[in-house]
């Protein structure tokens, strides 16, 4: 199955598909609490091919308290951008960010961003060529989703 994605977003790649339509849900940063949400998940689906939902999110690889404080601090951290399929057919603008949120929890298959075009496309005009770093002030998540939209 993951093979088979893989591939579905090389084809698209190949036919230099790069029209897209895109939601930004805001979650939170910590389970506590809940109502102050700074995170952005990017939500895309090809314009051509409605069914295929994609969630991306530039974030911590270690997520522990000494990360969080690191970052808090406006130390670096290491960060990867994560492309998560969703379930198929999901409506993009239905329903509201905690339904899209809970979608995006329940996923489960991550696809390989370097094989998803609109991320090989921001990683070539970009900052994001090397997005091994976070930085709570300057380099994150809603750095990220800014500059993946203005590419979409």
């Amino acid at each position: 199955m993951k093979m088979r994605l893989q591939c579905m977003c090389l084809f698209l790649w190949i036919l230099n598909v790069f029209s897209y339509s895109y939601r930004v849900i805001k979650t939170p940063i910590f389970h506590f609490p809940r109502s102050i949400k700074q995170h952005h998940i990017v939500i895309i689906q090809p314009d051509n091919n409605g069914h295929l939902t994609y969630a991306v999110d530039y974030t911590p690889i270690n997520q522990n308290w000494k990360t969080m404080i690191r970052l808090f601090l406006g130390m670096n951290v290491p960060a990867e951008i994560r492309v998560i399929f969703l379930e198929k057919n999901v409506c993009l603008h239905c329903g509201t960010d905690e339904e899209m949120e809970g979608k995006w929890k329940k996923a489960n298959l991550e696809v390989n961003p370097l094989m998803f075009p609109p991320i090989l496309k921001l990683k070539e005009e970009s900052k994001w060529k090397d997005p091994q770093k976070m930085n709570m002030y300057n380099h994150n998540c809603q750095h990220f989703s800014h500059d993946l939209i203005t590419i979409l």
